[in-house]
């Protein structure tokens, strides 16, 4: 038996090549939140996404 499904389905995976001192970055990001790499990838992706959408929705 492996690991329950999880809410919403599995995501999609997506591979990216960063360089040496934006990942070093995002490492620094994640032990900070005491996170996994992939989740600080995921939050600072979602952050950046909301914060681009409010800048455009507020400029209209």
């Amino acid at each position: 038996m492996g690991r329950p499904p999880k809410p919403g389905g599995a995501g999609v995976l997506v591979a990216a090549r960063l360089s040496p001192p934006l990942a070093a970055a995002v490492d620094l990001y994640a032990d900070h939140a005491e996170i996994a790499r992939s989740d600080a990838v995921r939050r600072l992706i979602e952050a950046g996404l909301r914060a681009t959408l409010r800048r455009r929705s507020g400029s209209s």
